[in-house]
């Protein structure tokens, strides 16, 4: 099936060589119309365009350029009377000027010799041939040269060159190898060839196997073995395993943690050239990880490290530099640092770039990119790696590459859960316990939350609560603050999901006395780090004056920065302060964009787009007041576990506005919020309780205890 996106860069792209070959016409004196030839050339390069990935698929894309020249050809003879030859010359301009480029690349010809074949197979040539096709947008002309390539590679790899294997290996790691094999076997390919070279003693296939087993690729994630893997390339003397470990110690990832062992590891490692412990040691700083917090040195650090082309740095460089900036726009040098690692394989960076481009927030009139690094996430995801699974999950909850598909989230999430991705099972538990995939199971959601718990902090937050209250399991407040004491550990190893939640049990006082100056010391440090919800409860303690005078100034600052690393309940509210000139200058034009933004993600379904349409119709702003359809959008949104319309939806049902008046209906669902750490909701249904009489009480509470969301 063609996408929009295509079709309408097709129709532009015979529009403007129309256009040429119509200006080149009207030079040689002809008084010509545009019109006709614009049509005649819509039309049969349309057709050519539609039957283009037959020939490519068939290693003929040359047949379909030929016939794109053939059809300019055609058009200047049938529509302008022209003469052949001066019908060629015109159509040779559209076609070389507008045309060739999507064809003529420059695919460098790479050189074989078998005895130094261990010299020369490196990852750099095989990144500029997988690039070069990539530019022609699969049209494989270069096929038959790609073929002899991995043939040539994939001999010497089974005669035991170590060199071979590690990069025959990289290849499928990588995904890059373009053999007749799927991708759901590369990362199996991947760890075969890795696992060969690592026999022989070659430190970075050691490495690399290292990685593999602490990211869950497809492997069981194992920290433990990780470890292992590290220190016998390490022993070897390698720099960037020096620095692998040190990274083990400052996250006690298979190894207790120690700080100042990391440090130790990080600054051998930077001593002898390895990027990656420029990149460590700058995590140390920017998360105050054991040492003293220095964002700026920090900064320095992944700066350093980017410059040698290490590809976490740039990501992290990228990320933070998002955090610290207002507005975004799409020739922004952040864009080309988020874009840069992504094309190396980075699969946060291709997440977040995909939600940037599908959400539009540089301003980008088309999100066609967002569809295209969504397939290279996908063929990442299939390949088995752990976490391009979990974010493809994502993905497709949220409906960045397409409509929302909660049902395709669950399967991804299902298999990179099912190898210990300590992210994908925490997500696969909020499933579980709201009932996302089907079916609610409150009890297998806490098992699950509980073996997240082992390297999640989100899980370990949604624990505190869950023994706190008894959802799911017995009330337990002894495990309830042992959960709090891992969430404290590792907020002071630097761990940022760790900041956040701790903000958010200060500001709300569920589980602790209520503190608004630790909860803003905790979303600082977490927003600094590039957590959009953090930049959301800061903006919203300096909207409603919570432990800081109020100051709409700062808060629509603050949204603005959320908004920027795509969290998506900022939308509305930088749409309503736009509009209202509230904090900021009145602009109804950027208003009104962020408006559309919201209205377009409502209509692929996702969560948070809902509610601010819901929020929209409430209150009569950008469409009509309709409590109805407000009740209605709510009422969708709260039955996929959204806390804003759950409170927002209990107050429709106790006014009576849009819905039936029902009380009972209300408390549930304030209940509900209530028990996953929503301390507003907890608030407004003990307000509610305490107006009924005892017996109206344990009515409401026997209700809520058999409540489901579905």
């Amino acid at each position: 099936m063609l996408r929009l996106s295509y079709v309408v860069g097709q129709c532009f792209m015979a529009s403007l060589v129309s256009y040429v070959c119509y200006i080149s016409v009207r030079l040689l004196g002809r008084p010509v119309s545009f019109g006709p030839l614009w049509a005649g050339l819509i039309v049969m390069l349309g057709v050519i365009n539609f039957f283009q990935p037959l020939f490519v698929k068939n290693q003929m894309g040359w047949v379909a350029e030929i016939l794109k020249l053939v059809a300019l050809i055609v058009a200047m003879i049938a529509i302008y009377s022209l003469d052949i030859a001066i019908a060629f010359s015109v159509a040779a301009i559209g076609y070389f000027i507008l045309l060739a480029p999507t064809f003529i690349t420059d695919a460098t010809s790479l050189s074989w010799d078998a005895p130094t074949a261990a010299h020369t197979t490196v990852m750099s040539e095989l990144k500029n041939l997988s690039e070069t096709v990539d530019k022609l947008k699969n049209n494989m002309n270069d096929a038959p040269h790609l073929k002899a390539f991995l043939t040539k590679l994939t001999e010497l790899a089974q005669q035991g060159d170590a060199k071979a294997e590690y990069n025959l290996g990289m290849m499928f790691e990588k995904n890059i190898a373009l053999a007749d094999i799927p991708p759901e076997k590369y990362t199996e390919q991947a760890f075969l060839w890795l696992t060969k070279a690592a026999v022989q003693g070659l430190p970075e296939a050691q490495i690399a196997l290292g990685n593999l087993s602490l990211n869950g690729e497809g492997v069981p994630m194992d920290p433990g073995q990780a470890a292992a893997y590290f220190r016998q390339a390490e022993e070897k003397g390698n720099m960037d395993a020096e620095a692998m470990l040190g990274w083990l110690y400052a996250h006690g990832l298979g190894v207790d943690w120690d700080g100042t062992e990391a440090q130790r590891r990080y600054h051998k490692a930077i001593d002898g050239g390895s990027a990656l412990g420029l990149w460590g040691l700058g995590d140390l700083y920017v998360t105050g990880n054991g040492v003293e917090r220095n964002r700026d040195l920090g900064v320095s650090l992944f700066s350093q490290a980017a410059d040698k082309k290490c590809i976490p740095a740039i990501a992290r460089l990228a990320l933070l530099r998002l955090a610290a900036m207002d507005r975004l726009s799409g020739s922004d040098p952040t864009l080309t640092l988020l874009h840069n690692a992504s094309k190396e394989g980075d699969v946060y960076s291709q997440f977040l770039y995909i939600q940037i481009r599908a959400e539009r927030i540089d301003g980008g009139l088309f999100p066609s990119t967002a569809l295209w690094w969504g397939d290279r996430l996908k063929i990442a995801a299939r390949a088995d790696h752990s976490d391009a699974q979990w974010y493809w999950a994502l993905v497709q909850e949220n409906g960045w590459n397409g409509p929302a598909n909660p049902t395709e989230a669950w399967s991804w999430l299902t298999r990179c859960a099912y190898k210990g991705y300590a992210n994908g099972l925490e997500t696969q538990a909020d499933y579980l316990a709201y009932g996302l995939a089907g079916t609610r199971d409150l009890a297998k959601a806490v098992a699950t939350y509980q073996t997240a718990a082992r390297f999640s902090a989100k899980a370990a937050a949604k624990l505190v609560y869950r023994f706190l209250n008894g959802s799911g399991v017995a009330r337990n407040k002894e495990r309830s603050n042992y959960y709090l004491g891992q969430l404290r550990l590792w907020a002071s190893h630097g761990n940022v999901d760790a900041d956040y939640e701790l903000g958010d049990i200060y500001r709300n006082g569920l589980v602790i006395p209520q503190n608004y100056a630790q909860a803003m010391l905790w979303y600082q440090k977490a927003a600094d780090n590039g957590v959009g919800p953090a930049y959301y409860r800061l903006a919203e303690m300096s909207e409603n004056g919570e432990g800081t005078p109020k100051d709409a100034r700062n808060a629509y600052r603050y949204y603005r920065r959320a908004a920027t690393l795509v969290y998506l309940p900022a939308f509305y509210k930088l749409a309503v302060m736009l509009q209202d000139g509230i904090g900021t200058p009145k602009d109804l034009r950027e208003s009104r964009e962020w408006f559309n933004r919201i209205e377009r993600g409502a209509k692929r379904g996702n969560v948070a787009h809902l509610v601010s349409l819901a929020q929209c119709y409430e209150h009569g702003q950008f469409v009509a007041r309709n409590d109805p359809k407000a009740a209605a959008l709510y009422q969708e949104a709260a039955k996929r576990d959204d806390g804003i319309a759950e409170q927002a939806l209990a107050k429709m049902l106790i006014d009576g506005r849009g819905v039936l008046k029902d009380s009972l209906a209300a408390y549930c669902w304030l209940d509900h919020a209530a028990q996953f750490g929503n301390g507003s909701a907890k608030h407004q249904r003990d307000a509610l309780a305490k107006s009924w009489p005892s017996a109206t009480r344990l009515r409401a509470q026997k209700q809520s205890s058999v409540f489901s969301p579905h």
